[in-house]
């Protein structure tokens, strides 16, 4: 697997508003937001991340109801330049 830096990809969403979300909103979220920040996307870590999103009994998508991915974990929903497959 392949793994890209926010700086590497983060123009994509230049222009564009995005949620980050990581399993507890800490550092991973924080971070990634802070560096979309920097290349034009209005970007905020969801805070409690998906554990505190999951404890508020916040609706929840059942994994049969996600699309197809190109690789295991990579989901693009809503990305503005994802190509079709």
């Amino acid at each position: 697997m392949t793994i890209r830096r926010p700086s590497d990809w983060g123009k994509e969403f230049s222009g564009h508003s995005a949620i980050v979300v990581c399993l507890r909103g800490e550092k991973l979220a924080q971070g990634t937001a802070a560096w979309l920040r920097h290349v034009n996307v209005d970007a905020e870590a969801l805070e409690g991340g998906f554990e505190g999103w999951k404890a508020a009994k916040l609706p929840l998508v059942p994994a049969s109801k996600l699309p197809a991915t190109r690789r295991a974990g990579a989901h693009r929903l809503g990305h503005p330049g994802a190509a079709e497959d």
